[in-house]
């Protein structure tokens, strides 16, 4: 939905997980962890914002998604909402992530999709799986991953469950 108005980009992340890709050759179905180290601009940002930043929260892209939950549910497309690990002491620079989270739990009960939300695992306690405040590192995301894949099955079972349900009826 992010990228429908760019098939170049489409057609590229196709490509590339299908192992087609024309790009250089150094991901695996679009993924390529980052082993970078902790890069510091985490404590650049604490220095130029001690009273933290507000995100914000933009009009027209809750709009849109709210276009694409009601799309996702007409036409039976299966949504799960993941709130991925971010480093835990960054939380307290943003202002209004209780306001942020407090739309996406609406969105989650509006529209009854599941939430994962990874934002006090403790992996967020852990500045070794981080190269910034927003992004895991190579380390992180694999241990992510693992702990994701395993939160998704029984998600996934659950689906495929009320899909068999539904084809008997």
């Amino acid at each position: 939905y992010k990228y429908n108005n760019n098939g170049e980009l489409i057609g590229e992340g196709l490509r590339s997980y299908f192992n087609k890709s024309t790009a250089q050759r150094t991901k695996y179905k679009g993924y390529k962890g980052n082993d970078l180290p902790w890069d510091g601009t985490f404590e650049a940002f604490e220095k130029n914002n001690p009273n933290g930043v507000e995100i914000g929260i933009n009009d027209t892209v809750v709009k849109q998604y709210d276009e694409f939950h009601s799309y996702c549910q007409n036409n039976g497309i299966k949504v799960i909402m993941v709130f991925t690990p971010i480093y835990s002491p960054a939380l307290k620079y943003m202002r209004d992530s209780n306001r942020i989270m407090t739309l996406f739990n609406s969105y989650a009960a509006k529209y009854d999709v599941p939430l994962l939300n990874y934002l006090d695992d403790p992996i967020c306690r852990e500045k070794k799986y981080f190269y910034n405040s927003q992004h895991m590192n190579i380390h992180g995301a694999e241990l992510f991953s693992a702990k994701l894949a395993n939160d998704l099955k029984p998600i996934v079972q659950n689906f495929a469950q009320a899909a068999d349900t539904t084809r008997r009826q």
